[in-house]
């Protein structure tokens, strides 16, 4: 699936203007794009309020239509309005960006006259709004899970997609938020063993080898020590020159009868490869923020581990 259809596009408009907004939701659609409209994606029986904001918190872009009627009523179109500002408030930056587009020659609300806007009704106006569309998405890098909508980034090493986030993808069985707090999912992610690591990948995607591990390292200055390597550390943590932004997210042990417990967060971070070592071990990697160092070795399948997944094709 192209990057334009994964990332979402939210039409906020006044109800009088909706025959035009529903028209350029189907060019959209015919364009290849994956945009959300009430009158289109709403299912009847469910909340309004809870389905507009959790579809704009879910969204990359959101093309606001302004027109006289838009600008003049109050209620309707006010609520999506400040639901797209609070939602810029709560999404990082960078995540979603705003495209005001007016139907007619009126002007728009101060609020949102600090961003540049198309007019749908020149003549290209709806080519310019694919454009600006098209250059965004190609300047940023970032997928949305189909499976529950949510966005990560992702990053472009060694000729390889990687994912620049951990996955926080709720698998069932086999998968837990570090000490149980649901707290940590929005940094950390989650922590999978390693079936359910394999089960939790996002379609497209896969977990990678031991030897595209080994690439990684290697790239980013990775001097052989032991099972360890020195000089790849620093670019490849949370805020590195690589992107990768690897998180010192710990781990869950579990080992035959000697209970579960979590351990290691802010100091170590440990990440499934797909390769498997033997039947009850499959291969990690690991960042070690005392020693600075990357290593690589095999782990209990039972334990469970952060996850970044590398696209597939």
């Amino acid at each position: 699936m192209s990057k334009k259809n994964k990332d979402r596009i939210f039409l906020c408009h006044a109800n009088e203007d909706k025959e035009q907004v529903l028209s350029f939701y189907d060019k959209l659609k015919a364009a290849g794009f994956n945009p959300w409209l009430d009158k289109k994606d709403l299912l009847p029986g469910q909340h309004w309020d809870r389905e507009i904001r959790r579809a704009l918190q879910n969204s990359r872009f959101i093309i606001i239509f302004f027109s006289h009627h838009s600008v003049s009523k109050r209620g309707y179109v006010q609520r999506e309005l400040k639901l797209a500002l609070n939602a810029l408030e709560e999404i990082p930056e960078g995540q979603i960006f705003i495209i005001p587009v007016r139907l007619e020659n009126h002007p728009i609300p101060e609020a949102f006259r600090h961003i540049h806007y198309v007019d749908l009704f020149e003549s290209e106006g709806f080519e310019l709004v694919v454009n600006v569309i098209e250059t965004e998405i190609g300047r940023s890098n970032y997928f949305t899970d189909l499976r529950d909508d949510q966005v990560y980034k992702t990053v472009e090493l060694v000729g390889k997609t990687w994912m620049a986030e951990n996955l926080n993808y709720d698998i069932g069985e086999g998968c837990w938020f570090y000490d149980d707090n649901p707290g940590n999912e929005k940094k950390y992610g989650r922590l999978y063993t390693w079936n359910a690591a394999k089960r939790a990948c996002p379609p497209g995607w896969r977990l990678p080898t031991v030897e595209e591990i080994d690439e990684l390292i290697d790239h980013f200055g990775g001097e052989e020590k032991s099972f360890f390597t020195e000089g790849a550390y620093s670019p490849l943590m949370e805020g590195g020159t690589s992107g990768f932004n690897a998180l010192l997210g710990g781990e869950r042990y579990s080992y035959m009868n000697a209970g579960a417990g979590f351990f290691f967060q802010g100091r170590s971070g440990y990440y499934w490869t797909g390769t498997q070592f033997n039947d009850t071990n499959a291969n990690a990697y690991s960042f070690d923020s005392d020693d600075q160092e990357v290593g690589s070795f095999p782990m209990l399948k039972t334990f469970a581990l952060s996850c970044r997944y590398l696209q597939a094709f």
